[in-house]
C-alpha cells in the first residue's frame, strides 16, 4: 500500500505541475492519502493545491502535520514547507503557530535571509517585543548590508517599533529617527515616534512629530494629522488658540466634517469666542438633515447672539429659522419676540405672532388668543393702529368669550373713535352690560355715544335707565324729565312676527319649543278645561271691549291691537278681589277682579294688561295652563312620541305621556299632527337641553319685555316687576333682564318701528 500510495503522489506532482490538471491532481492526492495516510508527498501535494487556491485554512491544515515529519524530507524541502506553512498561518493571523512554522525553517536554514525576515515579522505581529527586537537586531547585523534602503528601514522601523513598546524608549528613539530617514514616505515610523514622546509626555516633540510628516502626507492624511495636532494642543498643552488654529486648517481640507466641527464649537465656547462659534454652530445646522436638531443648532447660535454679541437682529433671524424647522420650539418664538422688541421693529413683531397662529393653528382656544392679543397691544400701544389692533382683540374675543378685561379694552377703543366704530362700541358695551348689568360706566359710555351720534330717542332711553338706577347725573335726569311721557305708548305700527322674533321675545325662549306647545295647545284646553259655570260665569256675562265702561278692558282692547294678540273673553269677577286672572275655559278667556275694574294710572295699566295678554301669544298659554315644569314636560314627551314612537320615556312620566298622547291623537286633527311631526323632528336634530324652567322663565321676561314696552315708562315696570312674586324667575333675574332690554338694540329699533321715540 505504501508503494502504491508513492506512486498515487507521484502521479499528483505529475498532474498538478507539468499537465496542470489541479482536479486530477487532488484525487490522485486523496487516493494516495486513503492507501498511506502518512504519504507526506500527498498532504504536502494537498497543501500547496490549497494554498494556489487561496483556501489558506486548508493548507495550513495539510502542512502544520507535515513540520514534525520535515527531518524525513530534503533540507530545501523541509524549509519549502515550513514557509509554505508560516505564510498560511500568517494568512490566518494565527502569528503563534506561524513563529513555529518559521522556526521550524530556520533549523533548515539558519542564515537564510527570506527566513530571518519572516520569523522576525511573525514575532512582531504576535506582539513578542523583547524577542521580536532581537530577531531584527540579528537580521540587520547579518544581512543589513544587502537589503534595500526601504527593506532595511522597515527593519529598523520594527527593532525600533518594537524596543519602544518593549519600554527601552532611548534606544528605541535613535531607531526610529534612522528609520524616519530611510523611509520618509511612510507615516509608520513617524507614528511610533510620535507614540514613544507620547509615552515620555514630550507634547510639543509629538506635534513637531505630526507636523513633520504633514510635509508628505496627501489630504486626508493631513486632514487626520491637524485634527490629532489640534487635540494635543487642546488636552495636553491646554492651548485652545493654537488648537481652533490647527482645527480651522483641517476644515479647510474637508469642511462639511461633523465631528471636528463639534471639537471646534468646544474650543470656541471654552475660550468664549462668541463670533467664531457661532459660525460654527451655523456650519453644523447646515449640515444636519434632521429637522428638530437644526432647529436646536439655530437656536443655540440665536441664544449666544443675543446673549453674549448683542447682535441682537442677527439673532433674530436665527430664532426664526430654530422655528422653521421646529414649530413647537417656544424658547425659539419666546426669543425671536425678545429680539424684535429690544429692536422695536413692531411690523415685523406683529408678523412674528401671526406666523406662530400659523403654526400652532391646532393650540387651545386659550393659547391663540393670547397671540391675538399680543398683535393687538402692538397695533393699538406702538403702531397706534386702531382698526388692526380691534381686529386682532375681536380675533381674540371669539376665542375666548369670558374675557371681561379683553372687551371693556375694546369698547374704550372703540368709544375713542365712534364715528368709525359707533356700532360696535355700542355692541360691546351691550355684552359687558350683560356680565355686569349694573355697569354704570357703560350706561354712561352709551350715554356719550348716542348723544355725539345726534341719536336723541337712543340717549333718551339710557337716561331713563340711568335714573331707575339711581346713576343718573343732573344733566341725565334733567334730560330724562323733559322728554318722559305720561301716557301708555302710542304705537304708529303693529307687532308683526318680525317684531316679535328679533324685538320682543327673549333669546331663552326656544322658538322650536314655543312652535310645539302652541300646536299642541287645542288639545291641553279640551283636556283640562272647564266651563264658565265653575267661576260662576256664563257666556252672557261676557264684556264688550270697544265699549266698556272699565278702563282696563279698553286698555287690554288697545294692546291686543297693537301687539296682534287675539283679544280673549273678557270678564267681570266681582267676588274676586285680584286684579286680571285666566279664566281657563274653552275658549281661555280674562277675569277682571275688583283691583283691576279700580283703575289706576294708565301706564300700569298698560303694563299689566299687556303682560297678561303676553301669555295669549300662540305657545305661551301653556305656561299657565299646566303651571309645573313635569306637566309641561309630560306634554312635550307625548308630543315627541307622537312624532317618534320609539322616544324613550321616563319610567315616572310613562302613564301621563300616554295619557297626553292619547288626547293629542283624539283632539288634534291631521294637519296639525303634522305639523307637530315637523317641529318635533327639526326640535331633536337640534339637540336641546329640553329645560323647561328656563322656558317658562324666558316666556315670562318675554311677557315683562311686552309689559314695559306698552307701559312705555322703566321705573313704572321696574316698580310693578318688584311688587310681584318669584314665579319661576326671581325679581332679581327679572329686573336685570329689563334693564338690559331698556337700553338694548332691540328695544331701541323698536321704539323706531312703533313710532313711539321722542322726536316721533
Amino acid at each position: 500500500k505504501s508503494r502504491k500510495a508513492q506512486l498515487h503522489a507521484e502521479l499528483g506532482h505529475l498532474y498538478q505541475g507539468r499537465l496542470e490538471d489541479p482536479s486530477r491532481a487532488r484525487s490522485s492526492f486523496e487516493r494516495a492519502l486513503e492507501l498511506d495516510p502518512t504519504c507526506t508527498p500527498a498532504a504536502r501535494g494537498l497543501g500547496d493545491l490549497a494554498f494556489a487556491a487561496g483556501d489558506f485554512a486548508e493548507a495550513a491544515e495539510k502542512y502544520e502535520p507535515l513540520l514534525a515529519r520535515t527531518s524525513q524530507m530534503t533540507p530545501e524541502n523541509a524549509k519549502a514547507v515550513s514557509l509554505r506553512c508560516g505564510e498560511a498561518f500568517g494568512k490566518l493571523g494565527e502569528w503563534g503557530k506561524a513563529q513555529r512554522a518559521y522556526t521550524n525553517a530556520k533549523a533548515y536554514a539558519p542564515d537564510d535571509r527570506v527566513v530571518l525576515e519572516r520569523l522576525a515579522d511573525a514575532t512582531y505581529a504576535a506582539e513578542e517585543w523583547d524577542e521580536a527586537a532581537e530577531l531584527y537586531r540579528g537580521l540587520l547585523a547579518d544581512h543589513g548590508a544587502s537589503l534595500e534602503p526601504g527593506d532595511r528601514g522597515q527593519c529598523v522601523f520594527r527593532q525600533g517599533d518594537s524596543l519602544r513598546r518593549a519600554g527601552q524608549l532611548d534606544e528605541a528613539k535613535k531607531l526610529l529617527l534612522e528609520a524616519v530617514e530611510l523611509r520618509p514616505e511612510d507615516p509608520a515610523p513617524l507614528r511610533s515616534l510620535r507614540d514613544l514622546h507620547a509615552t515620555k509626555k514630550e507634547w510639543n516633540d509629538v506635534v513637531r512629530v505630526l507636523r513633520e510628516r504633514m510635509e508628505h502626507a496627501g489630504d486626508n492624511e493631513r486632514f487626520d494629522l491637524l485634527v490629532e495636532v489640534g487635540d494635543v494642543f487642546l488636552k495636553e498643552l491646554s492651548d485652545r488658540e493654537k488648537a481652533s488654529k490647527s482645527f480651522v486648517a483641517a476644515l479647510e481640507i474637508i469642511p462639511d466634517d461633523r465631528n471636528l466641527l463639534t471639537k471646534l464649537m468646544g474650543v470656541y465656547s471654552e475660550t468664549k469666542d462668541w463670533s467664531r462659534l457661532v459660525e460654527v454652530i451655523l456650519r453644523i445646522a447646515e449640515l444636519v438633515d434632521e429637522p428638530g436638531q437644526q432647529a436646536k443648532y439655530y437656536l443655540t447660535a440665536a441664544s449666544i447672539a443675543k446673549g453674549e454679541l448683542s447682535r441682537v437682529e442677527e439673532a433674530a433671524d436665527y430664532y426664526a429659522q430654530a422655528l422653521e424647522n421646529d414649530p413647537s420650539l417656544e424658547k425659539a418664538f419666546t426669543g425671536l419676540v425678545a429680539c424684535l422688541e429690544q429692536a422695536e421693529r413692531w411690523e415685523d413683531l406683529a408678523e412674528a405672532y401671526q406666523g406662530q397662529l400659523e403654526r400652532r393653528a391646532g393650540a387651545s382656544p386659550e393659547e391663540r388668543a393670547k397671540l391675538w392679543d399680543a398683535i393687538g397691544a402692538i397695533y393699538e400701544e406702538k403702531l397706534e393702529d386702531a382698526v388692526k389692533a380691534t381686529e386682532a382683540y375681536e380675533q381674540a374675543q371669539e376665542l375666548d368669550p369670558e374675557s371681561r378685561r379683553r372687551l371693556e379694552k375694546l369698547a374704550d377703543i372703540f368709544g375713542a373713535d365712534p364715528k368709525r366704530f359707533f356700532r360696535k362700541a355700542v355692541d360691546a358695551h351691550a355684552q359687558l352690560l350683560k356680565t355686569s348689568p349694573y355697569r354704570m360706566e357703560s350706561y354712561r359710555a352709551l350715554r356719550e355715544l348716542y348723544t355725539e351720534a345726534k341719536r336723541a330717542d337712543e340717549s333718551w332711553c339710557v337716561c331713563q335707565a340711568l335714573k331707575s338706577l339711581a346713576m343718573a347725573g343732573p344733566d341725565e335726569e334733567g334730560f330724562f324729565k323733559k322728554h318722559r311721557s305720561k301716557h301708555p305708548a302710542a304705537a304708529q305700527q303693529f307687532f308683526d312676527e318680525d317684531v316679535w322674533f328679533n324685538h320682543v321675545t327673549h333669546p331663552d325662549q326656544d322658538p322650536l319649543l314655543t312652535g310645539i306647545f302652541a300646536a299642541i295647545t287645542p288639545a291641553v284646553i279640551a283636556t283640562r278645561s272647564q266651563g264658565l259655570a265653575a267661576y260662576n260665569l256664563s257666556a252672557s256675562q261676557k264684556r264688550d271691549p270697544e265699549n266698556d265702561e272699565s278702563v282696563m278692558v279698553r286698555t287690554l282692547h288697545y294692546v291686543a291691537g297693537v301687539t296682534q294678540i287675539g283679544l280673549p273673553d273678557v270678564y267681570y269677577l266681582s267676588e274676586d278681589g285680584g286684579g286680571l286672572s285666566v279664566i281657563f275655559a274653552d275658549p281661555p278667556a280674562v277675569g277682571l277682579g275688583k283691583a283691576a275694574l279700580a283703575g289706576g294710572p294708565a301706564q300700569a295699566l298698560a303694563f299689566v294688561a299687556a303682560r297678561q295678554l303676553a301669555y295669549f301669544r300662540p305657545g305661551h298659554y301653556l305656561r299657565h295652563l299646566v303651571p309645573s315644569g313635569s306637566g309641561l314636560r309630560a306634554w312635550l314627551l307625548a308630543a315627541i312620541k307622537l312624532a317618534t314612537p320609539q322616544f324613550p320615556v321616563p319610567g315616572s312620566l310613562r302613564e301621563k305621556v300616554d295619557e297626553h298622547l292619547a288626547a293629542l291623537r283624539q283632539h288634534l286633527p291631521s294637519s296639525a299632527q303634522s305639523e307637530v311631526t315637523t317641529l318635533v323632528t327639526r326640535l331633536l336634530a337640534a339637540a336641546p337641553e329640553l329645560d323647561m324652567k328656563r322656558w317658562v322663565a324666558a316666556v315670562d321676561m318675554t311677557a315683562d319685555r311686552v309689559g314695559f314696552v306698552m307701559s312705555n315708562d322703566l321705573e313704572i315696570a321696574v316698580a310693578l316687576v318688584k311688587a310681584s312674586p318669584d314665579d319661576p324667575a326671581t325679581q332679581k333675574e327679572r329686573l336685570k333682564e329689563l334693564y338690559l332690554y331698556a337700553v338694548s338694540p332691540e328695544y331701541l329699533q323698536l321704539r323706531q318701528k312703533l313710532g313711539i321715540t321722542i322726536d316721533a
